[in-house]
């Protein structure tokens, strides 16, 4: 069965076990980096809202041998969780689209890239931060399926009579709240794989002593959000590469491994840019699907200055350099009021 066949089978059947709750339909959902996805829709009747549940993982699941009924069961109880877990969130999503007074604490950020999401980037507000793009959303709560996102476009902003600024000093303040920052050196990252991974205690062991002395010699930390979801962009969380920076004594490299984490190293003399560069796009080509990547760059925080710079555009080794501290005096000033 080929995945457009795949696909109308598998609505079939989530459509015969909703019955008159749902409704179901076939869509084309824009991911990041302009990447549309086939998925199915399924909504309540009655309602405009509900969920996109992307075919590719299930239809590679039904190759692999899983049967078609039961991937059909598993998204429908993925959708009454979701329903239940939003119940009564559409009138309130109608109420806040209102007025911006009331969604304002509600707005978050996340981090794409600007040049791979160049068409997209047209029709919304944003931000742009060297070579990737800060994007403005509405949080609409955490599931225990994930995180629910609304995400804001021109039309809606100029309905709520503000401008890009507003949302930028909402989302700084909003965002460290709702998405919390997670910070973890490399090395107890291993260690819990290792348990997870349930080794025998000498194996175990034997690769935990061979990790130490290359975390000693070069000191790696993985930084994301709590939930593990669009967390690159926390590093523009006011004061958290200072912190780091300053309790190690050393600037750091930002490699961004995906949208969802950055890898922090402390920079040291032998430090290549462009070479931490290349292994970006490297680990890219072959360790991250294209949806998830951030950026084919490498940055440098400067800690005396507060200030990140980009190794690269392009092949031609230009220099940018963005000023984290314009972003920290935004999110200490006290009230937005004057902007509604």
């Amino acid at each position: 069965m080929n995945k457009k066949d795949f696909m109308k089978a598998l609505g079939e059947k989530v459509s015969v076990i909703l019955g008159d709750s749902g409704i179901v339909g076939e869509s084309l959902v824009p991911v990041n980096n302009d990447r549309p996805t086939e998925a199915l829709a399924i909504r309540s009747k009655g309602s405009p809202f509900g969920i996109y549940i992307n075919i590719g993982p299930h239809y590679e699941a039904f190759c692999a041998g899983v049967e078609l009924e039961w991937i059909a069961e598993y998204i429908c109880r993925k959708y009454n969780r979701q329903v239940a877990d939003t119940r009564g969130l559409a009138d309130n999503i109608i109420h806040f689209l209102s007025d911006f007074r009331v969604i304002r604490d509600k707005i978050v950020f996340r981090l794409v890239n600007a040049d791979m999401n160049e068409e997209s980037l047209k029709s919304v507000p944003h931000i742009r931060i060297l070579d990737l793009a800060m994007v403005f959303g509405i949080s609409m709560g955490n599931s225990r399926d994930g995180f629910a996102w609304a995400g804001i476009t021109y039309d809606k902003m100029r309905r709520w009579g503000i401008g890009e600024g507003d949302l930028l000093k909402a989302a700084l303040k909003n965002t460290p709240s709702i998405c919390p920052v997670t910070m973890d050196d490399m090395y107890s990252i291993f260690l819990k794989m290792v348990k997870e991974c349930a080794l025998d205690g000498k194996k175990a062991t034997q690769q935990l002593e061979a990790m130490q002395p290359k975390m000693k010699k070069m000191p790696m930390y993985s930084l994301s959000n709590s939930l593990g979801l669009h967390g690159a962009g926390v590093f523009l969380y006011p004061g958290i590469l200072r912190s780091l920076a300053d309790s190690i004594g050393k600037n750091l490299v930002i490699l961004p491994s995906s949208i969802h984490e950055v890898i922090l190293v402390p920079e040291n003399e032998k430090a290549d840019m462009e070479a931490m560069k290349d292994m970006v796009m490297d680990i890219n080509r072959n360790g991250v699907a294209k949806e998830d990547w951030l950026a084919d760059n490498a940055y440098l925080y400067n800690r005396e200055h507060d200030c990140i710079k980009a190794a690269g555009r392009g092949g031609l080794g230009e220099t940018e350099v963005f000023d984290l501290s314009e972003l920290e005096c935004i999110a200490r000033e006290e009230t937005f009021d004057e902007a509604v």
